[in-house]
């Protein structure tokens, strides 16, 4: 079950932001339907007074490796980037990645696609080894 939006300032948002990658949720569990999800905990929720909702964690993907996740809601009617042409989208992304930068002081995650539901969501880029290449495509494979 969702939880209720409950927007806070940014400072205080800002101040429970590394409480939000503690836990390390693994990737195949929630594809199971087996784990909670981050977006059902509250630590792991950012709701803005524009009216974004964030939900920031650490997943574990099959490779083995951890990235932060996070995906973008509109929650409220009056949130920054509610139309739906293409300019407001691109604004909505856009600022819930600027709310992202604001509460966690760090370099922009990588736009990774949209989610079913039609949720945004971005990874933290990663450098990958060749090792960790080959390692990533045999696992694709065996899917």
């Amino acid at each position: 079950m969702p939880l209720s939006f409950k927007p806070e300032p940014t400072n205080r948002l800002r101040a429970r932001f590394q409480a939000a990658l503690y836990e390390t949720f693994d990737a195949e569990s929630i594809e199971l339907g087996v784990a909670v999800l981050p977006g059902q905990r509250r630590a792991n929720t950012f709701d803005f007074e524009c009216g974004i909702r964030l939900v920031v964690s650490r997943i574990r993907h099959v490779s083995g490796r951890d990235r932060v996740h996070m995906t973008a809601a509109r929650c409220m009617i009056g949130a920054i980037g509610c139309c739906e042409h293409p300019a407001s989208v691109q604004a909505f992304l856009r600022n819930a990645m600027q709310c992202y930068v604001d509460v966690s002081g760090q370099q922009p995650l990588e736009f990774v696609g949209v989610m079913d539901g039609g949720v945004p969501c971005w990874c933290e880029p990663v450098q990958l080894t060749l090792k960790d290449k080959l390692v990533e495509m045999l696992t694709e494979q065996r899917s």
